[in-house]
């Protein structure tokens, strides 16, 4: 797939900062793509990149510290150590993967696939787009899911590890851990296997890793956006579930947050990860859906999809909706979208506001 020019407001990320920040392309240089100034390697100040947040790399205090009794590698700290101090990005190796043959005044163009590195954190700094309107991040994401997998399975196999880890690898890479804290309900493992693989790729194709390292979203073919990685992670947390629940009950560890309600993506990656098949790995999953998602028959309608999951089992339904709306009115299936029958004020507020946004998206059909 042909790489696209970085032009000014593409959003740029650090795996251990905890949002991310538009990049500035020097105005003064007046070459552009598709109106927009074009960026190039020597974009990497604190000028063209303000900070990401609060730092939670173990070393983002001071990188001068010596890293904790056990630990062999800055990848397996994860950001559990650190968390505590603003983000103020210490850069100083300009943007790798760059178009040697094109300069943008004195220096080489930056294609989407750019990184370098936080000196102070040690962070690997990527770009989560181009910036430029129209690119197809699906197809994207397709083609990075299968240049990782031939990643592990070099990996593996020149390492002589068995291939039944494989899966264990890719998880620790697709699972990304970024959301607030209650909104989390899977469990990541860390092992020796896993650390090592993720400095591997660190160090011999940062592009690639910073890729999964981050928040992926995608644009479905019913225009919605999809919070692709909360879809992973929640699909893997359903796995270890019961196959009788609803995900409203307050018998699950999968309790709505406002952040799920209030993101879109979010949103509509908690109903998606309910609308798959139960039977695969979470790769297999992920790629299942990918395929799918280019269909346009394929996801019409999600929010009626999710309702028909629960179309013969009413009184299940109905007894995990009596305890999270408390007294509320909803007494039949039929109800469960009825306006009306949650506007009491004994009703949960987040679930309120989740039955709000669900009927108010499949009024529309999701468009």
């Amino acid at each position: 797939m042909d790489k696209n020019y970085v032009v000014d407001g593409a959003w740029v990320s650090c795996e251990f900062g905890c949002k991310r920040c538009r990049l500035k392309s020097l105005s003064h240089r007046h070459i552009t793509e598709a109106g927009c100034n074009v960026a190039n390697e020597a974009d990497y100040t604190i000028e063209c990149i303000k900070g990401f947040g609060q730092c939670r790399s173990g070393f983002g205090k001071n990188s001068q510290d010596s890293p904790p009794q056990g630990v062999k590698s800055i990848h397996q700290l994860g950001g559990k150590i650190g968390g505590a101090e603003e983000c103020c990005p210490e850069i100083r190796i300009p943007w790798q993967n760059t178009k040697k043959d094109v300069k943008i005044g004195l220096y080489q163009a930056l294609l989407e696939d750019g990184w370098t590195i936080c000196s102070k954190g040690f962070g690997i700094i990527t770009l989560t787009d181009s910036g430029q309107k129209g690119q197809i991040t699906l197809q994207q994401l397709i083609e990075n899911l299968q240049n990782l997998k031939t990643e592990i399975a070099q990996y593996t196999r020149v390492n002589q590890i068995s291939a039944k880890y494989r899966e264990d690898i890719l998880e620790s890479i697709l699972l990304w851990n970024g959301y607030d804290n209650d909104s989390v309900v899977w469990n990541y493992k860390s092992n020796d296997l896993k650390n090592d693989f993720c400095e591997y790729m660190a160090l011999n194709n940062p592009s690639l890793f910073g890729f999964f390292e981050r928040k992926l979203e995608i644009t479905a073919s019913d225009g919605e956006k999809v919070d692709v990685s909360y879809m992973m992670g929640l699909y893997k947390a359903l796995q270890e579930l019961p196959e009788n629940y609803f995900p409203l009950s307050e018998g699950t560890n999968l309790k709505l947050t406002d952040e799920i309600v209030s993101d879109d993506a979010m949103f509509n990656a908690f109903v998606e990860a309910n609308l798959q098949k139960s039977d695969c790995t979470l790769s297999q999953m992920l790629e299942n859906y990918l395929n799918n998602v280019q269909d346009s028959s394929a996801n019409s309608n999600r929010y009626d999809d999710f309702l028909s999951r629960y179309s013969d089992k009413e009184e299940y339904l109905e007894a995990c909706l009596q305890r999270d709306f408390e007294n509320s009115t909803i007494e039949t299936f039929d109800n469960l979208l009825n306006p009306e029958a949650y506007q009491n004020n004994g009703t949960n507020p987040i679930v309120k506001k989740f039955m709000e946004k669900f009927h108010k998206k499949r009024e529309k059909g999701g468009k």
